[in-house]
C-alpha cells in the first residue's frame, strides 16, 4: 500500500493497478457503453462526459483512457490526447492501441518523421504485420526518404500483395527511379486483381507514356474515365497520345475540352495549332500557335514561333516568316531558325545581300547540319552577282 502512494505522488495520477491489455477488459462503468454509442454518431463531446464518470471511478482501466484519447484526437485536441496515451504506455510501453493513437496524432500534425518512429516501434514488435510496414513506408515519403519508402513498401508487399494502395505507392516510386520493368510488373499484378482501379491505371499511363506506347496509354486512360477520371493532367496525355497517332478528330475536342474549363495552357494551345496544322487548317493553327506565344511560360516559346513561321511560309508570306523566325532565334538561340530566316530572305527579296547575311549568320554559329547546303547557296548567289555584272 506504501508503494501505491509513492506512485501516486511521484505520477499525480490515480493509478490503482496495473493497465488491461485488452481496450474494453473490465470495463464495467454504466456510462461505457452510451459512451460508445455517442462515439459511433460522432457525439466526442457528450463521450468525454460519460467517460469522465468511467475514468474517475476507474482511472487506472485502459479502455476508458483509450476511448478520451480516441475522442480528444478526434475533436483536434492533441496535447490532451497525448496525455491519456502516454498514461498507458507508462505502465505498458507496448500497448499496440495506444502506440497507434499516438502515431496517428502524429500524422495529423504532419509530424511524419515521429508517425515513422512510432510505426517502427509497431514493426519491432510485430514484424509480419503488412499494415505497419505500409504506414512506415507512407510517413517515409512524407519526408522525401524514398529509400526508405521503398523497403518498407517492399516488405508490405511481400506480405500482402494484393494490397493495392502499396501497390500503387511502389510502382510509382519505381517510375520515378526509373526501374519501369519492375513498375510494369506490379501494375499488371494490380489490375488483374482490380482493372478498373484509377490509380493503378494512372500510373501505367505514365508508363506508357514513357515508353511512347501510345495505343496502350490511350487504352489505360479512356478505362479511367470510364471509372468517372476527371484529371486534366491524365486528359493532356490521351489527347498528346492520339495526336501522336494522328487521330486529330479524337484529340481535338479533348484539348478544346481543356481550354473550355479554363485549362488553357501554352502546351494545349501549342497542340491544338499542330494538330490543326496537321489537317491542314493553317488559319486555326495559327490562332493557337499565337495563343500558345501569348500564353508562353517555357523555353519552348521559340519553338512556338518557329511553329507559326512555318504556317507563314507554307501560305507563301514569306516576309512573316523571315520576321517569325527571328523571333523564333530571340528566343530558341537555335542555329536552324536563322538558316530558316535566310531561306525565305532569299526567296522574299531580290537584294540576295539581305540572304548574304544571313546565311553569314548561320556559317558563324559553326552548327554543321545545313552548313553544305548554305556554303553552296552562297557560291550561287555570288555567282551570279558576278555574273550580272
Amino acid at each position: 500500500m506504501k508503494r501505491i502512494v509513492i506512485l501516486y505522488a511521484a505520477y499525480g495520477l490515480f493509478w490503482a493497478t496495473a493497465l488491461s491489455a485488452q481496450p474494453d477488459a473490465g470495463a464495467s462503468c454504466d456510462q461505457y457503453a452510451p459512451a460508445l454509442t455517442a462515439i459511433r454518431q460522432y457525439q466526442y463531446e457528450r463521450a468525454l462526459e460519460l467517460l469522465s464518470e468511467c475514468y474517475t471511478a476507474e482511472p487506472h482501466n485502459a479502455a476508458y483512457l483509450l476511448q478520451i484519447g480516441y475522442c480528444n484526437t478526434q475533436l483536434g485536441r492533441y496535447k490532451d490526447a497525448r496525455l491519456f496515451y502516454d498514461q498507458i504506455l507508462r505502465y505498458d510501453s507496448t500497448h499496440t492501441e495506444a502506440i497507434i493513437g499516438l502515431a496517428g496524432i502524429s500524422e495529423r500534425e504532419n509530424n511524419y518523421r515521429r508517425a515513422g518512429e512510432w510505426y517502427g516501434k509497431l514493426i519491432g514488435m510485430y514484424p509480419l504485420n503488412s499494415y505497419y510496414h505500409k504506414k512506415a513506408g507512407l510517413a517515409a515519403l512524407k519526408i522525401g526518404d524514398g529509400m526508405a519508402a521503398v523497403l518498407s513498401l517492399r516488405e508490405s508487399y511481400r506480405l500482402n500483395n494484393a494490397d493495392l494502395e502499396v501497390t500503387d505507392q511502389l510502382s510509382s516510386l519505381y517510375l520515378e527511379m526509373e526501374a519501369d520493368s519492375s513498375a510494369m510488373l506490379l501494375l499488371n499484378r494490380g489490375l488483374l486483381i482490380d482493372p478498373a482501379n484509377v490509380r493503378l491505371l494512372h500510373n501505367s499511363a505514365r508508363l506508357y507514356n514513357k515508353r511512347k506506347q501510345y495505343p496502350a496509354l490511350i487504352h489505360a486512360v479512356e478505362r479511367s474515365r470510364v471509372e468517372g477520371d476527371s484529371s486534366h493532367y491524365y486528359q493532356m496525355l490521351l489527347a498528346v497520345a492520339y495526336l501522336q497517332l494522328d487521330s486529330l478528330d479524337a484529340a481535338i475536342p479533348l484539348l478544346e475540352d481543356l481550354e473550355a474549363q479554363g485549362k488553357g495552357t501554352e502546351h494545349v494551345y501549342h497542340y491544338l495549332g499542330l494538330a490543326h496544322r496537321k489537317k491542314g487548317e493553317l488559319d486555326q493553327g495559327a490562332y493557337w500557335y499565337q495563343k500558345a506565344i501569348e500564353a508562353a511560360i517555357s523555353k519552348k516559346t521559340g519553338t512556338y514561333y518557329a511553329d507559326l513561321a512555318a504556317i507563314h511560309a507554307e501560305q507563301k508570306d514569306y516576309k512573316g516568316a523571315v520576321e517569325l523566325y527571328e523571333k523564333a532565334y530571340s528566343y530558341s538561340g537555335l542555329p536552324k531558325d536563322i538558316f530558316f530566316q535566310a531561306q525565305y530572305c532569299d526567296q522574299y527579296y531580290k537584294d540576295k545581300n539581305i540572304a548574304l547575311r544571313h546565311y553569314q549568320r548561320y556559317l558563324n554559329t559553326k552548327d554543321p547540319e545545313y552548313r553544305d547546303f548554305v556554303e553552296t547557296r552562297i557560291r550561287q548567289i555570288r555567282e551570279q552577282q558576278h555574273l550580272s555584272k
